[in-house]
């Protein structure tokens, strides 16, 4: 089996985006919009290849965006 599709927007959270989401490779759509999240994006997260739609919205995160997600060639919606 495989995961797809994450949704936990509207969560409280809280704390920093866990990098365990990295190991989900089979993931492409990951919805954790106003979650409470802080912190910066995962490096890792250009190791989800097949993410279509990344929805980090609302949240309290800084930094500066990863050059990794320029790894996500079927990347067609980042919010």
């Amino acid at each position: 089996t495989s995961l797809g599709l994450i949704e936990l927007q509207d969560t409280s959270l809280e704390g920093g985006i866990p990098e365990a989401l990295c190991d989900i490779t089979s993931l492409y759509d990951l919805n954790i919009a106003r979650a409470g999240l802080k912190g910066s994006i995962p490096e890792c997260f250009g190791d989800l290849t097949s993410l279509t739609t990344l929805d980090l919205s609302g949240n309290g995160l800084a930094g500066r965006i990863p050059a990794s997600l320029g790894n996500l060639r079927l990347l067609r919606s980042l919010k």
